[in-house]
């Protein structure tokens, strides 16, 4: 199993949250999705290779940016 952390701006209230858990749980591979708008995080449990340009695609079309690894 692998872990992503993400940074996520933009998350106000657990609604953003859940708007965030819903999204990314709609893709294939997905196994759980955690948010947390106080810290700004969203945590991916995955056993496959996620195509990542669609995992930040999602969260910015609920209108957050994805602060993107290096």
């Amino acid at each position: 199993m692998k872990k992503i952390e993400l940074d996520v701006t933009g998350m106000k209230c657990k609604g953003c949250e859940n708007r965030v858990i819903n999204t990314l749980n709609e893709l294939e591979g997905i196994l759980n999705v955690k948010a947390s708008f106080k810290k700004g995080k969203v945590s991916i449990k995955t056993n496959s290779e996620l195509d990542m340009k669609e995992v930040y695609q999602k969260i910015q079309n609920l209108g957050f940016e994805v602060k993107k690894e290096e």
